[in-house]
């Protein structure tokens, strides 16, 4: 074989082998761990006022890549006190209502349809402040989220089972004990100013 022809023989290989290796359509295939997820399918279930809220996609479903749950708030209903997280960063997709939300010194509200991302590092809490209920997504990422609201509904029952008062220093204390655990600084004081300025309960 002479030198023109085994130029021209290698650049036949080259693009055969570029042609195998690459998909019609230019995008190159995505890969994925060795540990494949399975398919996932979660009923249609939706929490009530009295619950609040429900979880719908659990941390370890997802391979620890994310958590979620739905909530229902009722009108003029205050959420959280202000907060922030070391590490876990959440995603709102709200369905019906709207929420407002406050990221540092930004207040947003959110309607439906319409996403919002409150960044870890950085103090935020929620409300409605409409006249009707807000039902939303919140998608966690980072944590096992799930797992802390699993410990959370109980230390809320063990301060009610012990006629421990809602806001009281003594249960402040014990909600601070799970709180410091997950990576969580509460701003308890800051909760009841929000709510006498915009008239939640």
């Amino acid at each position: 074989m002479d030198r023109k022809d085994f130029i021209k023989s290698g650049l036949i290989t080259t693009i055969g082998l570029i042609a195998c290796s690459s998909p019609k359509n230019g995008i190159k295939p995505i890969q994925t761990k060795t540990n494949k997820l399975e398919e996932l399918y979660i009923p249609a279930l939706h929490p009530t006022l009295e619950e609040g809220n429900i979880q719908k996609v659990k941390y370890c479903q997802t391979g620890h890549q994310f958590a979620c749950s739905e909530y229902i708030y009722g009108p003029k209903k205050m959420g959280p006190a202000p907060h922030v997280h070391d590490t876990l960063d959440e995603l709102m997709y709200v369905i019906e209502g709207a929420a407002t939300i406050m990221v540092g010194n930004n207040i947003t509200r959110v309607e439906a349809g319409a996403w919002h991302m409150r960044p870890h590092g950085i103090v935020h809490t929620f409300w409605n402040a409409e006249d009707v209920p807000v039902k939303f997504l919140d998608i966690y990422t980072n944590q096992n989220f799930d797992d802390f609201q699993i410990e959370y509904k109980a230390v809320k029952k063990y301060l009610k089972d012990n006629q421990i008062a809602k806001d009281s220093k003594a249960s402040y204390a014990k909600l601070d004990e799970l709180f410091s655990k997950w990576g969580i600084t509460m701003y308890h004081e800051q909760r009841k100013p929000i709510m006498e300025k915009y008239g939640l309960t």
